[in-house]
């Protein structure tokens, strides 16, 4: 592993200080976990459909589970 990560870490969107970070790993981690469990399928991801619910900051993260965009404040807003 590189240390320190070149990467900066996951974490709550909200403007509170985090209590957990997580690493590009944990993340890449998570993925596989959810394709093996067979909420994740990369050959029958919908690439397009997946672009435009970015856009409008939602993300379908599982198939009973939908994540939405938190709020920004200041220069870190989302894109």
């Amino acid at each position: 592993a590189i240390e320190p990560s070149p990467f900066a870490h996951f974490r709550d969107p909200t403007h509170i200080p985090s209590d957990f970070d997580l690493t590009l790993l944990d993340c890449f981690r998570g993925l596989a976990r959810g394709a093996e469990a067979g909420f994740f399928d990369f050959e029958r991801m919908d690439v397009e459909r997946f672009r435009e619910d970015y856009e409008i900051g939602v993300s379908k993260v599982c198939p009973k589970f939908l994540a939405c965009r938190g709020p920004a404040e200041g220069p870190n807003k989302p894109v």
